[in-house]
């Protein structure tokens, strides 16, 4: 539920965003933050999965598992919340730092 939530937070964000410049760059920093969500989801099914839960040591978990290779079914549901939590967090981070820009 909070990873839909902090999805549903993009067009907040986009929105305030785009109040924050000239009518002229409203669109081109909206859209910022809604490009980052595919980009960053994108990249994060083929190599940060594989980073962040792959076999490895207890920092850097390998590339092993690049473009999810040989992951199989997800058995527990707080597993599949907690992976897809890192995911949404990740794909928020960049939308945050899009202001500088």
């Amino acid at each position: 539920m909070s990873s839909a939530l902090v999805l549903l937070m993009t067009v907040g964000l986009a929105f305030f965003y785009g109040g924050l410049v000239r009518p002229k760059n409203a669109l081109n920093t909206m859209m910022m933050s809604v490009v980052a969500l595919g980009v960053i989801g994108v990249q994060w099914m083929l190599v940060g999965y594989s980073i962040a839960f792959g076999p490895g040591n207890s920092w850097f978990g390998g590339l092993s598992w690049l473009g999810l290779n040989h992951v199989g079914r997800i058995r527990r549901g707080a597993d599949l919340r907690a992976r897809a939590g890192r995911m949404t967090r990740d794909r928020g981070k960049p939308k945050m730092t899009s202001r500088v820009f």
